[in-house]
């Protein structure tokens, strides 16, 4: 699985909390939001996703520092470098065990973080009974 490549090469990796589905524009927000006050160590995105295809005919969307999806110059030098790795067998291809990988996994609520940054910057107003909070 990808993440078990991502950890073995040291890349931190968040995945949607509870295994539900995130909108791609969720991710590029946290993404927006934890280069916000970074000039280095900048986060970018691998979107795991069928897109508008059917599931079987996924991929994999990646989205720059600036939480948009990579150039033509960005996906066909990354293109090249799985095809080589893919022609080499991917012999050079670290990977962590699956055990380790899913233990070091760390759980990200992508639409509860979204909502509260929605409301704190008064995007969405309280309706209802209640108040949404960021501890929700």
């Amino acid at each position: 699985m990808a993440f078990q490549v991502l950890l073995a090469n040291q890349v931190a990796v968040r995945v949607t909390q509870d295994e539900v589905v995130t909108a791609t524009p969720l991710v590029s927000r946290a993404i927006l939001s934890y280069n916000a006050q970074r000039s280095a160590d900048l986060a970018d995105g691998l979107i795991i996703t069928p897109s508008h295809n059917p599931p079987e005919d996924g991929g994999i969307k990646y989205n720059t520092p600036d939480g948009g999806p990579a150039d033509s110059d960005v996906t066909s030098w990354i293109e090249a470098r799985a095809n080589q790795y893919l022609r080499d067998a991917c012999a050079a291809v670290q990977r962590v065990a699956l055990s380790d990988a899913l233990a070091q996994l760390a759980q990200y609520d992508y639409v509860a973080r979204y909502i509260a940054e929605s409301y704190s910057y008064g995007l969405l107003k309280p309706c209802g009974h209640g108040e949404f909070t960021e501890d929700s």
